[in-house]
């Protein structure tokens, strides 16, 4: 039996041309300029990531601080804020009613 078989031809004939297709359309790798553009990028963001993320603590500890000097004075604060509301009360009175303040 030295004949060919044609169904073993045609599929030796469609797997080179399946091969060849694929390695045509295989996707080619990025220039080095594109390369080195994208890595730039990469860098850029991280760098901005970085510095938001210290200001981000820095804007926190002012935070804290600030609650630790107005805790400090809370007791003024509250006798201003007594104070004033004794104001609105005696201007009430003067304009000559006891509604809400205008």
């Amino acid at each position: 039996m030295s004949e060919r078989d044609p169904a073993l031809d045609t599929a030796g004939r469609l797997d080179a041309f399946l091969n060849r297709a694929i390695t045509e359309l295989k996707p080619k790798p990025m220039s080095n300029k594109f390369t080195e553009l994208a890595e730039k990028v990469a860098k850029s963001r991280k760098a901005m990531d970085e510095r938001a993320d210290q200001l981000s603590a820095r804007l926190d500890k002012l935070n804290g601080k600030a609650d630790q000097a107005f805790t400090k004075h809370e007791t003024h604060l509250d006798q201003a804020e007594s104070g004033m509301d004794a104001m609105e009360e005696a201007l009430s009175g003067l304009i000559g009613h006891n509604g809400p303040n205008d």
